[in-house]
């Protein structure tokens, strides 16, 4: 019950706690048993989505080295350097077993499955995104053509079901993007066609004309302060190291600052200006983060801290279904409900790294997942409780 106690801890929308190089024994072994612990949920993760027997037997031997050291020199090493050099080591463990698994032979068969998987994946948010754009929309002509773009994407499941390669299976995934995105362009520019039978404006006048530059500008602005406030806040949150989290956060705020400015500047030279103030202060913080992760870890190794928290966390949220398997058969509604839920935080999490970099409604999307993973959460221990156990999942008590 390792995983399903992880994933209480860890899919929460906070920075997981660790500590600069140096400090406490204590705290260096915690982060350094965290690190551990996500890069075996990383290799179970990928162990589990293989048929491939070679390649399963290569993860399993790098989560094996891995459990033997966390469970071995991890807890009983009393030097912090040494800790560290562990840390390093785990590292190195995951990429030579990844690595040592991509060499592995394909199974062809294999290659399809998972095509087939990604394609029919792709087909269904871009249709959750096309009814949601609809839903948004009062103009008869964009809806009518997001709705004919809706069973354009419907069209494709039956051409991915009998595909017969994974190459025209990706190639129907590529289609769906482009459905998608032809999609939305001619829907946008439906809506603001006029009617035809209405007469021209008149010419308008220099004063209208920069008022309406005036308004643009603006609008691009404060555009560009939400969304990159919300994308440093998401990186605050996901974030494993506290003080590079708190340049995330102080970013964060700084950028959204901003906004009162936006509001009254009086021409667009003032907003070009605040642009290139929120775009300094985003890549100052960038730049201090990725300082502090450097001299943390001691690697080259710099994550983008958005990306690593969404693969721990599907890692972790897979690891701990993985696990639950072995109960099916006694509860088998509640892990029916456990496996929906986690395929909700899988689409939650693709619709995530959609926008985690432009951060386009990524505000919206960042509380819809953690919605998911309190559903997820919740349908975990419902499902213990079924299974008649009581048990204690790091210091959830779980009645019986």
């Amino acid at each position: 019950m390792a995983l399903a106690a992880t994933v209480l801890v860890t899919t929460g929308f906070m920075p997981a706690q660790a500590t600069s190089e140096g400090g406490d024994l204590e705290e260096v072994r915690a982060a350094v048993a965290g690190t551990f612990e996500y890069k075996i949920g990383l290799l179970a993760n990928l162990k589990s989505e293989t048929d491939n027997g070679d390649r399963k037997a290569v993860y399993q031997d790098g989560i094996d080295e891995l459990a033997g050291l966390l469970d071995g020199r991890v807890q009983t090493e009393s030097d912090i350097e040494e800790l560290w050099a562990l840390k390093d080591r785990a590292h190195s463990i995951y990429h030579e077993t990844t690595s040592a698994a991509e060499k592995v032979g394909t199974d062809p068969a294999e290659e399809l499955a998972k095509a087939k998987d990604k394609a029919s994946r792709a087909v269904s948010y871009k249709i959750e995104l096309l009814e949601d754009w609809i839903e948004g929309c009062d103009d008869p002509q964009a809806r009518s053509i997001v709705a004919g773009g809706i069973a354009d994407l419907e069209a494709l499941f039956p051409k991915i079901e009998n595909a017969q390669t994974a190459d025209a299976t990706y190639a129907l995934k590529d289609k769906a993007h482009s459905i998608y995105h032809s999609t939305i362009d001619r829907a946008e520019k439906a809506k603001g066609d006029e009617p035809k039978d209405e007469p021209k404006d008149e010419p308008k006048t220099k004063e209208e004309l920069a008022a309406e530059a005036l308004a643009k500008a603006r609008r691009s602005t404060l555009s560009l302060i939400e969304r990159k406030t919300a994308v440093l806040a998401a990186k605050a949150e996901a974030e494993m190291i506290p003080a590079a989290a708190g340049v995330y956060a102080a970013a964060s705020n700084e950028v959204e600052g901003l906004t009162d400015d936006a509001k009254s500047a009086k021409s667009t030279g003032e907003l070009k200006d605040i642009d290139g103030q929120v775009m300094e202060i985003y890549e100052r913080a960038q730049a201090a983060a990725a300082e502090i992760r450097s001299a943390y870890s001691e690697t080259d190794e710099v994550e983008d801290t958005v990306s690593a928290y969404l693969d721990r966390l599907t890692a972790d949220v897979a690891s701990t279904t993985l696990a639950a398997a072995a109960t099916e058969e006694r509860s088998p509604e509640t892990y029916a409900a456990l496996v929906a839920a986690h395929d909700v935080v899988e689409d939650r999490v693709a619709q995530v790294r959609e926008v985690a970099d432009s951060g386009d409604r990524l505000r919206d999307r960042w509380s819809a997942l953690d919605e998911a993973l309190r559903d997820y959460r919740l349908a975990l221990v419902r499902h213990y409780i079924a299974l008649g156990e009581p048990m204690n999942l790091q210091g959830i008590q779980i009645p019986g």
